[in-house]
């Protein structure tokens, strides 16, 4: 895992990334990396749990507690478009792109 640089504390992020999950341990961490690999780096990311019975949290959680931009959110089994509309509700990103 790399270290980030750091939004300004309380800023605004440029961009939101939100990403719902469900028993996703499988390839989450290749998922999670595949965004921080990205040159940009002014963005939050939101990692939605949607009730996962696997690892799945876990592996987020090691992630979010290492890079600051990443936040995890658990509940329980909703469905895909609940836990989208939440990731775009909880974004902060900035929308005057």
């Amino acid at each position: 895992m790399r270290t980030p640089e750091a939004t300004s504390a309380g800023a605004a992020p440029r961009v939101s990334v939100v990403m719902p999950m469900r028993d996703a341990a499988r390839y989450l961490a290749e998922a999670i990396e595949s965004v921080l690999a990205q040159t940009f780096t002014d963005f939050e990311f939101l990692i939605l749990d949607d009730g996962s019975t696997d690892a799945s949290c876990a592996i987020a959680a090691g992630y979010a507690k290492a890079d600051a931009r990443i936040q995890l959110f658990r509940g329980s089994h909703a469905g895909l478009a609940v836990w989208l509309r939440e990731g775009v509700l909880r974004a902060r990103g900035d929308c005057s792109c």
